[in-house]
């Protein structure tokens, strides 16, 4: 019996898999088979198995800063009522704890986690200036004491702790930043 709902699972796969859809056949057969293997899928598995259509909707919401919307989207359209950790640790980034020199690397890394799970095309930016060894946001909280600061580049917009879930343009986000010197700004592969 479960061999013939095997290759019925595995025959049908055409039919679920439509150019229309953008879910390609190896994913829904590999769905198909975790099913019925009883193997666990991992969020990722999942994630890639969205339509187009689908992670789209969750990168645009991410990038309004609608994290909980990007949550009820994951769960709608997956099925689960778990959260994936690396929209977890996404949320858990934009925390106001957060907002202090230290954990700008950490959370720059969570960010761009968050974005790379659903396809989106991140970048680590490094930020330093050419004089004096403090970064201020605004002039009010300190980022850096050791003059570098890392944040993530997503779709024109920066991304840290200060710039909360909605992130700001580039140009906006270097005016928010109080320097000694010239500001240097410069893309990184890694934290």
């Amino acid at each position: 019996m479960r061999l013939l709902l095997l290759i019925i699972c595995l025959g049908v796969t055409s039919a679920v898999a439509t150019p229309t859809r953008g879910v390609a056949a190896s994913q829904v057969q590999h769905l198909c088979l975790s099913q019925f293997i009883g193997t666990p899928l991992r969020p990722a598995d999942v994630a890639g198995a969205l339509p187009n259509s689908i992670r789209l909707k969750l990168l645009a919401a991410l990038a309004q800063g609608d994290i909980a919307g990007a949550v009820s989207l994951w769960q709608v359209h997956t099925g689960r009522n778990t959260v994936p950790k690396a929209l977890q640790a996404l949320q858990a980034a934009f925390s106001s704890a957060n907002r202090v020199a230290g954990p700008c690397a950490r959370v720059a890394r969570d960010i761009y986690d968050g974005f790379k799970f659903f396809g989106g095309e991140p970048q680590y930016v490094h930020i330093s200036s050419t004089g004096g060894s403090y970064l201020s946001w605004q002039s009010r909280i300190m980022m850096s004491n050791n003059n570098a600061h890392l944040a993530v580049r997503h779709g024109g917009k920066i991304y840290d702790a200060f710039t909360g879930p909605a992130g700001i343009i580039e140009p906006e986000y270097l005016k928010n930043i109080h320097y000694a010197g010239e500001i240097i700004t410069r893309t990184v592969s890694s934290p």
